[in-house]
């Protein structure tokens, strides 16, 4: 999100620039009594005053309110993981056991016989949303400001941290690092 602003920031330093030379050359212009001096200095302000009223607004428009991109991505064959993307998750199926990798932990899913699929999306200023469907278990793992909340089938489940280890159970119990984590 900070690039944005420095980009930003550096155009309007050029033009701001620009519109001082402007200045200058109209100011030495009129005193010399340089008609072609003092046009291209009033030439050269009046552009980058335009600038200015244009460029920021587009700028600040255009890179500070980018919307997250969605990313969707199927579900691979048994036994065989997807590779992690964008969004920061990947999902593997095997023996009836689907595991997560998303933000940095590790979610395993105790439903037999089923697939899945995922779809993350991530803004500009890190903050992500993954979302996991396997059978009838759905998980969701936001990322906003560096907090990472756990959601499984619309119940909260708090705050999870990366390194950590989740199994949620065919009872739909949800362990924490072997602790029960209540809504």
């Amino acid at each position: 999100m900070a690039a944005p602003i420095v980009v930003m920031l550096v155009i309007a330093a050029v033009i701001v620039l620009v519109g001082l030379v402007g200045l200058v050359l109209l100011i030495v212009g009129i005193a010399r009594k340089r008609t072609a001096l003092w046009v291209c200095g009033l030439i050269a302000m009046v552009l980058a005053g335009l600038a200015l009223l244009v460029g920021v607004p587009v700028v600040l428009f255009v890179g500070l309110r980018a919307s997250p991109r969605p990313v969707a991505i199927s579900s691979p064959p048994r036994g065989v993981a997807a590779a992690p993307h964008e969004g920061g998750c990947s999902v593997t199926h095997e023996d009836g056991r689907t595991t997560a990798h998303v933000e940095g932990v590790e979610i395993r899913v105790l439903e037999p016989g089923s697939g899945g699929s995922h779809s993350s999306s991530r803004s500009g200023g890190g903050d992500a949303r993954h979302e996991i469907g396997v059978g009838n278990v759905r998980i969701l793992v936001g990322k906003r400001g560096g907090r990472i909340t756990l959601e499984v089938n619309g119940r909260p489940c708090g705050r999870i941290h990366p390194g950590d280890s989740v199994v949620i159970t065919e009872s739909r119990d949800v362990l924490i690092n072997g602790e029960r984590r209540l809504p």
